[in-house]
């Protein structure tokens, strides 16, 4: 249950249950309400679920106890993001791991890890017909055996195609979602081969031993804090190859903080000690997935939780340290050939050309905190004064200026802005629907965020007929515009090629090729979530809504009908 003596960790809660402190007098108030009045409710609904897909976070923790004996109703339009556990994560939140009342599955910890055990040892690339045949086939099951009995899912075609009359009479209808289009940004040959070979060096040179300590300890360790930080370097590895795609500011502003930091842990360690962070695991990677990478660097500074003598290291621990320290030392020389900043001269230019773009409201995400401060001053010195900005960093009267200008349904609405910049912290839990125009800054490899996105202006009430989505991609000077898909595909291919394994963390447990990855980007159902043949109740239940509002006589003979009753053909009538 909640701890009333941690009040240093409530804002994180509220903010992940969807509860924002100004809704509330005071965080006293709130903090009385939850523990004098949790125990008298009986339903809890929670939003955004995809949230609570990690079992080791405190929030899940938190979670897990305000839902434990009550009904639990679960909402998310991505509750699939990496592997079949989180769903499981999410089902344990309302039913018991080894004890569940689903039909034939008693034990769902026990049904999820086979799963996953089918596919141990198998590589994507060597494997991949039989990798790929188990992932179809765990798809299958996981449908068949578990969620049927729990989920009711609702595509936007289904509603309009079993609900259109009921749309036509409340004034409501779905706009018309454009194909998204691509846009490019050319590096000249410098900074190609500046790119090209930053990327190279971040996952061949460099081996990010600053974040896993452990792994040169000569001593006995807990085999989970070992294997934490091995996960942590992977995602650091993933999010530092992604910061160039992003834009260079945001790249050369990490690679900064990456040198310094370095330099500090071997200054420590030729003081003969070393620092190592445990505590917090969790709460980094809840930093990670806002791309918070200076939260992260303050977290692991200020966690002096443990030191531990720099003689208990091996000696590849420094020299790791000194290696890294110089790839990112030659890195920093490298970008200094770099002179300007070619996907912003790009993009500016398209927004004062482009007739869509040039009025009307704009929605820019972006993946990167740094980005974005980038992003938003350069738009309101070059293109647009009027462009605000919002990060998990805002105010939360910054919040109620995105609400009032970009929401359709504001209650006092304001024009003070035409264009909004955005980290992920905004692609969830608020409408943007006086806009129509969605701009994907830099690639999100996991296409559930485009859903998310898009999801902010693809609104039932909407006043416009058409979602338009942009996104951008990296290519080559000196290519004509038929090569530029190809182009932008070798290069998407060339940084993912290198992250290997560790590029599996990016998607929802499908194939990793440039091509796949660039038709996903730009394909409608991908953004709008339809990209699934399944087959639905809802016309039966649409066929049983007819009988009973126009033939009430043998509705009722329906409803008399015994629970076990069963059909079948009828049979010829004799001669």
């Amino acid at each position: 249950m909640l701890d009333k003596h941690n009040s240093g960790s409530w804002p994180n809660v509220f903010r992940d249950f969807g509860v924002r402190g100004a809704d509330f007098e005071s965080l006293g108030k709130l903090e009385s309400l939850l523990e004098r009045d949790l125990q008298k409710f009986t339903t809890v609904f929670i939003d955004e679920s995809h949230r609570f897909r990690t079992e080791d976070t405190q929030s899940y923790e938190w979670l897990a106890g305000i839902c434990r004996g009550k009904r639990v109703v679960l909402v998310s339009a991505t509750p699939l993001n990496n592997s079949p556990h989180d769903i499981l994560s999410q089902i344990k939140l309302f039913q018991a791991g080894k004890n569940s009342t689903i039909p034939n599955i008693r034990n769902l910890e026990a049904f999820f890890n086979k799963m996953q055990q089918r596919l141990k040892g198998l590589d994507r690339q060597q494997d991949r017909e039989q990798y790929f045949s188990i992932v179809q086939e765990n798809a299958r099951q996981t449908r068949e055996k578990i969620l049927k009995f729990l989920m009711i899912r609702r595509t936007r075609g289904e509603i309009e195609k079993y609900y259109g009359t009921d749309l036509k009479q409340q004034g409501l209808k779905f706009p018309e979602v454009a194909n998204p289009e691509p846009l490019f940004y050319k590096f000249n040959k410098i900074e190609s081969d500046v790119f090209d070979e930053t990327i190279h060096s971040l996952t061949h040179d460099f081996k990010y031993a600053r974040y896993t300590p452990l792994a040169y300890y000569t001593g006995k360790r807990d085999l989970h804090e070992v294997q934490s930080q091995r996960n942590l370097a992977k995602f650091m590895k993933i999010l530092t190859v992604k910061r160039p795609e992003s834009s260079f500011t945001a790249f050369l502003s990490t690679l900064g903080r990456f040198i310094h930091t370095y330099e500090r842990v071997i200054t420590e360690f030729d003081k003969g000690q070393v620092f190592i962070s445990k505590k917090h695991s969790g709460k980094i990677f809840e930093l990670l997935e806002s791309d918070d990478q200076a939260g992260i660097e303050k977290l692991l500074e200020e966690d002096k939780a443990e030191k531990i003598s720099a003689s208990d290291f091996n000696e590849d621990f420094i020299r790791d340290l000194k290696s890294d320290l110089k790839a990112l030392t030659k890195i920093r020389g490298l970008w200094k050939q770099v002179t300007r900043d070619p996907k912003w001269e790009s993009f500016r230019d398209i927004l004062k050309k482009s007739p869509q773009l040039k009025t009307g409201k704009l929605i820019i995400f972006t993946e990167s905190k740094e980005t974005a401060d980038y992003l938003a001053e350069k738009l309101r010195k070059e293109v647009e004064p009027k462009t605000l900005l919002f990060t998990g960093e805002s105010l939360h009267s910054v919040r109620e200026d995105v609400t009032s200008n970009f929401d359709a349904k504001a209650y006092k609405p304001k024009d003070d802005y035409r264009i909004l910049v955005a980290t992920e912290v905004l692609a969830e839990g608020v409408n943007l629907h006086r806009s129509n125009v969605v701009i994907n800054y830099d690639i999100p490899w996991n296409p559930t965020r485009l859903i998310q996105r898009v999801g902010r202006v693809n609104r039932v009430d909407t006043k416009f007929e058409i979602i338009h989505t942009y996104n951008f991609f990296p290519t080559e000077e000196g290519n004509d515009l038929i090569k530029l898909r190809e182009a932008a595909e070798a290069k998407i291919h060339a940084f993912i090629q290198m992250l290997g394994a560790d590029a599996r963390l990016l998607t929802e447990g499908e194939e990793i090729i440039s091509h796949d990855l660039f038709a996903k980007w730009n394909s409608k159902k991908t953004i709008t979530g339809e990209d699934e043949n399944e087959e639905t109740e809802l016309k039966f239940l649409t066929e049983i809504r007819t009988i009973r509002d126009k033939q009430t006589e043998l509705f009722e003979r329906i409803k008399r009908l015994p629970k076990k009753a069963r059909s079948r053909p009828k049979s010829p009538t004799p001669t």
